[in-house]
């Protein structure tokens, strides 16, 4: 499933709208999902081509029955936009140009980082997960 996440105010890429993918396998909600963003970033914690976060609560020894695609949409990848992790970049080039110069850094996002649409700016909010996508996250906690 693909779904739509905005930018937390906080953060750098606050204004621009993601496209997130989210696998579930069968044994959801007891393993994690499979999450990748869709949408190019540029961040040193996201793989710039692949688009898989580098965030340790999304990975199934993590996981336990307290997480949920929820809490991930609306703490866990907001905090990574907000706060990126040098220790343990996927994106080498990206940490590395953030710890030199933070201008540049955000010269570069704002360069590589694509802006919503304009016809439809249901991203540019800063609330996490969109309509029709919390929705159906909501769906899946019923089951």
């Amino acid at each position: 499933m693909i779904i739509h996440f905005s930018a937390p105010r906080e953060s750098l890429y606050y204004g621009y709208g993601f496209k997130v993918n989210v696998e579930l396998d069968e044994n959801y909600p007891v393993t994690a999902p499979i999450v990748s963003f869709a949408t190019k970033i540029y961040h040193p914690n996201i793989d710039y081509e692949n688009g898989f976060p580098c965030i340790s609560a999304l990975e199934n020894e993590n996981w336990n029955e307290e997480s949920s695609l929820e809490n991930s949409f609306d703490y866990v990848l907001p905090q990574l936009l907000c706060q990126p992790n040098f220790e343990d970049p996927y994106n080498t080039e990206a940490s590395e140009l953030l710890r030199e110069s933070e201008e540049e850094y955000e010269e570069k996002v704002k360069a590589m980082c694509v802006r919503p649409m304009r016809r439809r700016n249901r991203y540019a909010e800063g609330k996490g997960i969109e309509g029709q996508s919390r929705r159906y996250i909501n769906t899946l906690k019923n089951h």
